[in-house]
């Protein structure tokens, strides 16, 4: 196969803005005229013609920049071309940000190897959380959340290496070391042996809220035989939920850098039990207070999901996305069972599967703590005294220190 020159992906941009701007997405004749200049400067070799399409970014950058409106429509056409020409890597001033295309179709970020310094320096934070936990004597469980880049069936490109579950099995191991209780889900996938990739969106980098349900069920299952806990199996039974699925409404966060038209488009389905459910949400950050069945407290599907690709971010709709503090109630539960869930994103499906099967949830996301409420955490614990704390982490989190800092 011949092989495709800068001016050719030239031609393909300047077809493509063309025949968009015809359908009415655009003004056409302002969009075309800096890649009209650049176009016509100078095709003398293909070193001149990288030049002009530098330019042309340059000034595409520049337009979109005076225009936002124009910025998802060049995000989109800019993708195609890269899918015609069959790149497989969006690059990115960030190199951690560089969007890669897998074999499966699938659009990912590629992580570096963390050092054995933040491993363990992080593991030392938690192994102090858990000494002042012991002294209160409350119960702890580090659950470590998988990522969507497999390991044991890597499909990126040539040359792109990812540690994102080797940073994630390497801290699992300095938490064991320090014996700290952990349930590793990466090991239980593969116990389990079920597909990777079907857990995870294929435009974003979360877990699907069907994946959620299932970690759900195996957190569930551990605080059953280690905590002491009785929460009925039949809640980790999906003939016991109504699945609600919106097709073709999700564009996930790696699908907003490339486009629909390179990444695809995902659906999202969303878990709704059919056994009686009586909860409180209580989002005292942004004075929102909830109170009725799961699907009118935990679940926020108006408020996400509009069927603006862009605008909608619809994996916010379980607990409604990220706060520093969050409360949740379970009216019919009367065990007493207090839980402290200190969280990233993909805990936020597994938290609304657990909400209806003990008394209280203490949500508290430390990225945002400090600066949402002035609270440390020990302070947020001291207030709502848990019986049992579990973080649930994906590997992005342990070399963030703000994940970390307990103030204990």
């Amino acid at each position: 196969m011949k092989k495709i020159c800068s001016a050719h992906i030239v031609a393909i941009i300047f077809g493509i803005v063309l025949i968009i701007g015809i359908s009415g997405f655009f003004n056409v004749k302002t969009f075309l005229k800096p890649i009209y200049s650049a176009l016509f400067f100078s095709w003398d070799s293909e070193k001149s013609a990288g030049k002009n399409i530098s330019a042309i970014e340059k000034n595409i950058e520049s337009i979109i920049n005076d225009n936002v409106g124009m910025k998802n429509e060049y995000i989109e056409i800019n993708g195609l071309a890269q899918k015609l020409v069959g790149k497989k890597l969006i690059e990115d001033a960030d190199v951690s940000s560089r969007v890669i295309k897998l074999k499966n179709g699938h659009v990912t970020f590629a992580w570096t190897r963390l050092s054995d310094e933040i491993i363990n320096d992080s593991a030392d934070k938690i192994t102090g959380l858990k000494e002042f936990l012991d002294d209160r004597g409350t119960d702890f469980l580090f659950v470590q959340s998988p990522y969507k880049n497999d390991d044991q069936n890597p499909l990126f490109p040539v040359g792109i290496e990812d540690y994102s579950i080797d940073n994630s099995m390497r801290f699992v191991s300095a938490l064991r070391e320090k014996n700290i209780n952990t349930l590793n889900l990466i090991d239980r996938i593969r116990e389990d042996n079920l597909d990777w990739y079907s857990l995870f969106f294929k435009t974003d980098h979360h877990w699907t809220n069907e994946a959620g349900f299932w970690a759900y069920g195996e957190l569930a299952q551990y605080m059953n035989d280690n905590f002491g806990y009785n929460i009925d199996r039949n809640s980790w039974d999906i003939n016991n939920y109504t699945v609600r699925t919106y097709e073709g409404a999700f564009l996930g966060s790696q699908g907003k850098r490339t486009g629909s038209l390179f990444a695809g488009v995902d659906d999202i389905s969303f878990l709704i039990p059919k056994f009686e459910t009586s909860l409180v949400y209580n989002n005292e950050i942004k004075g929102i207070y909830r109170t009725g069945t799961f699907e009118q407290t935990l679940l926020f599907e108006k408020e996400n999901i509009s069927g603006s690709l862009y605008d909608d971010f619809c994996y916010a709709a379980s607990l409604n996305g990220d706060f520093g503090l969050l409360k949740l109630t379970n009216n019919l539960d009367t065990s007493g069972k207090k839980v402290m869930i200190i969280k990233d994103s993909f805990a936020n499906p597994v938290i609304t599967f657990l909400a209806p099967n003990v008394s209280e949830i203490t949500v508290v996301d430390m990225r945002l703590l400090k600066g949402e409420t002035g609270k440390t955490l020990r302070e947020v614990i001291e207030e709502s005294n848990p019986d049992t704390v579990i973080m649930l982490y994906n590997h992005s989190q342990i070399s963030k220190p703000e994940c970390f800092d307990f103030g204990i």
